[in-house]
């Protein structure tokens, strides 16, 4: 019985030091830009990423995508982008590129670095055996305090819209790839290479608005067809444009990923 009740006690003092999740908001440079992108994480799992004029919406355990096209908004939920950009690649007769010949990456923790006053793990995505890595090496900056963790997750909606097309059309991850991801599920990226640097991170009281989409998700006929009309489109203006003048530049669907690169 005393040992029942020492569990107990002990099992509420943790509860009572630990940090429960709160609404908060990150925000980074981008390739240098400062407020480049904006994280916004709710306390129940909710979450969004701004940049690049698109978003990346997480609400209610569903992925969506909120971007424009020529026709105007479009809301889509990953999972159904991900087919439609896959298929869309097997019609156009689009294949995997052949796998070059695999370069082993591994992880190597350096050191310690602070970003935006929050101390972080400072870690080396390097080619095994002191071979050059396509690209140079990767550093990267990661803080594991469990009140960011859940920042840290919705992060990776990133560069889950970056691989979803790809993978749909039956590209293999890449070893750096994985590697990449099992760096980012170490915690809240507070630097990566030069390309995204954590600003501040603040306590936020989110709104009703925050994580509504503005309009109701295609479906994923809907999605294609709007898709087709949009490459359609496209292609009727390269024939129109003039011999030697440039193309104008597509609509951007989905936010770019941050450099792994130096």
């Amino acid at each position: 019985m005393i040992r029942i009740r020492m569990a107990v006690a002990g099992a509420l003092l943790l509860a009572a030091c630990s940090k429960s999740p709160e609404d908060a908001t990150a925000t980074y440079a981008l390739g240098g830009q400062p407020g480049g992108m904006t994280l916004k994480v709710a306390a129940n799992g909710d979450a969004r990423i701004d940049m690049t004029g698109n978003s990346l919406i997480r609400r209610e355990g569903v992925d969506y995508l909120v971007g424009k096209d020529s026709q105007g908004t479009i809301v889509a939920k990953l999972d159904d982008l991900g087919q439609v950009i896959g298929t869309a690649m097997k019609e156009a007769g689009v294949k995997p590129p052949a796998p070059p010949q695999q370069i082993q990456y591994e992880l190597v923790k350096t050191g310690n670095e602070t970003i935006a006053n929050l101390p972080g793990d400072l870690w080396k995505l390097r080619a095994k055996g002191g071979k050059p890595a396509p690209g140079g090496d990767l550093d990267a900056v990661i803080s594991t305090d469990p009140a960011y963790a859940q920042m840290g997750k919705a992060l990776q909606l990133q560069t889950r819209m970056m691989t979803i097309g790809m993978r749909e059309a039956g590209q293999k991850q890449s070893e750096m790839d994985a590697r990449v991801d099992e760096l980012m599920g170490k915690g809240l990226v507070l630097r990566m290479g030069q390309g995204l640097t954590l600003d501040k991170v603040e306590k936020t009281k989110f709104d009703a608005d925050t994580f509504k989409l503005p309009a109701a998700a295609l479906s994923r006929e809907a999605l294609q067809a709007r898709f087709k009309a949009e490459r359609e489109r496209m292609m009727q203006a390269q024939k129109a444009a003039p011999q030697g003048g440039q193309m104008p530049a597509p609509p951007a669907p989905a936010p770019s990923a941050a450099p792994k690169g130096k």
